[in-house]
């Protein structure tokens, strides 16, 4: 990717993506929790996951933004917490594609967003792992999961549109 943005603008970035997961998982698992959203129930520990990660980036961010020397090694570990965000949002698409959710389940799918996650990840990851020795990891986040991603949302979106 050529789109090459600054360390401290990536951490104000993954400052605001984390605490955007972090509120809107930790609003639905409040939901959740004090019974007043039924449809959810089952998935209580997964909001909760999500909730978590969000407060993991967010938190991660925090740390960055005081301690500059950290930069760095928290992008790189920060790129690893997006990975894993996006391949828990992949795998409930794919949930959602292949009908191994109940049919009584409340979907929300908000299209767009599994791909431009995958998009900043490769942005991201093009930064934290600048070295030579880390070309591997750019690739297959540039040319591997973000034609995935892109091709999952939109499958995604058309199955539950339709």
């Amino acid at each position: 990717m050529t789109l090459r943005l600054s360390p401290t603008s990536l951490v104000y970035i993954n400052l605001a993506l984390g605490l955007f997961v972090a509120v809107a998982n930790g609003a639905a698992l409040f939901l959740v929790l004090s019974g007043r959203e039924e449809k959810l129930s089952g998935q209580g520990l997964e909001i909760a996951a999500w909730s978590i990660a969000g407060l993991l980036l967010a938190a991660s961010a925090g740390y960055a933004v005081r301690r500059a020397d950290r930069v760095a090694e928290i992008l790189r570990w920060q790129t690893y917490l997006v990975v894993a965000l996006i391949v828990a949002l992949t795998v409930w698409a794919l949930m959602l594609l292949t009908g191994a959710t109940s049919s009584s389940t409340r979907v929300v799918w908000a299209v767009g967003y599994l791909s431009v996650l995958a998009l900043y990840c490769a942005v991201l990851g093009s930064h934290a792992f600048a070295e030579p020795r880390y070309s591997t990891m750019r690739a297959l986040l540039t040319w591997v999961l973000v034609p995935i991603c892109v091709a999952v949302d939109i499958l995604t979106y058309v199955k539950i549109t339709e």
